[in-house]
């Protein structure tokens, strides 16, 4: 649902790790690579998937599903699992995401007008989850 949220269109297998819990037949699920964060599945003219304020405008989009979720939707006792991950990202306040953008590095090169343009997707997007999942 994390990936949904910030529409990470390049979730695949090789962007996870794995780490046996104490229970040897669990694992738990890291994923990393979140370059391809705030992208369009429809962009193939965008390989540096450089989100700007423009393209953030055309998001929320359900992800397009692939191997990867469909292994991970497999593993879930019930649909209805979804659903606590979404009411997660629902909960977050608004203020703690604002305050998160805010403690973007300067030399990352991110404006406030961009700043302000990703706090604005990350709450429309938060209230569409139920919607796509």
């Amino acid at each position: 649902m994390f990936d949904q949220w910030v529409s990470n269109i390049d979730r695949k297998k090789r962007n996870v790790l794995l780490k046996k819990t104490f229970r040897q037949s669990r694992y738990q699920i890291y994923r990393i690579d979140h370059g391809h964060s705030f992208s369009r599945n429809d962009f193939p003219d965008r390989p540096d998937c450089h989100w700007t304020p423009h393209t953030l405008s055309y998001l929320p989009q359900k992800l397009k599903p692939n191997a990867f979720y469909h292994w991970c939707l497999n593993q879930l006792h019930s649909s209805d699992e979804l659903l606590r991950f979404v009411k997660m990202i629902e909960q977050l306040p608004n203020q703690q995401i604002y305050k998160v953008i805010s403690s973007i590095p300067k030399d990352w090169h991110v404006s406030q007008g961009e700043k302000e343009s990703l706090y604005a997707y990350l709450k429309k997007a938060k209230k569409m989850l139920r919607k796509v999942r």
